[in-house]
């Protein structure tokens, strides 16, 4: 833990919708919406870089519509400055047909204040993940599939009822600053832009077999945002339980070094969760069909 001195935050907000009517701010043509949405996933990388963060969202509605909605911090800039500073993005917004104007951004907030809230509430949501890096808004070609392939997901997420969030953070090992970038922490981390995230929401009840086919759909618009940044890695505790090739998405190339520590601390497997380190030693017996369950007695594997 690191303790520094107390700072305010400013915010900023953004709305997009696609809709069939005239309602305000609404966007009747599709390529106008998807160009507003990768005009601020493009702006993002500049707010990262200035120390800032965000949260996004792209929720699919009924009748083919969309609403993107984005929310942006600054820790230690003042109000006046944010609001400056977020200017460009909407002068590029309006080239593209967007024209809204720039939100006045109040007073800050102190970071780390308490909000209130009663806390989360039990969902059937199944989160999976992938942590896009630096180079696919550093390369044109790289940035364009990236936004490709989120919108090919979220026109799936219209039928199958599923949405994307986009948390944008930048842990650079600079930032980290030591022992934190030598730490045990995802190496994707630190060349991380957006943890991006298809969030699967799921019906209460589901079948072996259902399950299964749910889980093959969604590995396939999965697999399009890990096409397109290879060799990158997962958030685990917002990861899939089923992600493919786990030690190395999780864990990076840390993974044979925490193997090697798990197996001198606790050589006969007492702690075990899937997908964590050395968790592959072991398997549930599934009684109920399902590969993936945990329903079943836990063994270990031969060999």
């Amino acid at each position: 833990m690191k303790a520094y001195p107390p700072i305010n935050v400013a915010g900023s907000s953004l709305s997009l919708t696609l809709s069939n009517t005239n309602t305000a701010g609404s966007i009747r043509d599709p390529e106008t919406f998807w160009q507003g949405v990768a005009a601020y996933y493009r702006f993002a990388a500049k707010i990262l870089d200035v120390g800032g963060y965000g949260f996004s969202y792209i929720m699919p509605m009924d009748n083919n519509t969309y609403r993107f909605t984005t929310s942006s911090s600054f820790p230690g800039m003042a109000p006046t400055a944010a609001f400056n500073f977020m200017q460009p993005l909407y002068d590029t917004l309006k080239t593209v047909g967007i024209n809204i104007a720039n939100p006045t951004i109040g007073s800050a907030r102190p970071y780390g204040s308490p909000r209130g809230g009663t806390g989360d509430q039990p969902v059937n949501t199944r989160y999976r993940s992938r942590l896009l890096p630096r180079e696919n808004w550093e390369d044109d070609v790289l940035f364009n599939k990236t936004m490709k392939a989120i919108r090919t997901a979220m026109e799936a997420g219209l039928k199958n009822n599923f949405y994307f969030h986009g948390t944008l953070a930048s842990p650079t090992e600079a930032v980290a600053g030591w022992p934190g970038n030598d730490s045990a922490v995802n190496p994707a981390w630190r060349k991380n832009r957006m943890h991006a995230m298809l969030m699967d929401v799921q019906p209460d009840r589901l079948t072996a077999q259902q399950a299964i086919d749910r889980n093959t759909l969604m590995q396939g618009y999965m697999k399009l945002l890990r096409d397109v940044s290879p060799g990158a890695g997962a958030y685990m505790n917002e990861g899939d339980p089923d992600e493919p090739n786990w030690q190395q998405a999780f864990y990076g190339n840390h993974y044979d070094r925490l193997l090697e520590i798990k197996q001198k601390w606790d050589p006969t497997g007492v702690f075990w969760a899937p997908t964590t380190v050395g968790s592959e030693g072991w398997a549930v017996q599934a009684v109920d069909g399902y590969p993936s369950s945990q329903n079943g007695k836990l063994c270990r594997v031969a060999g």
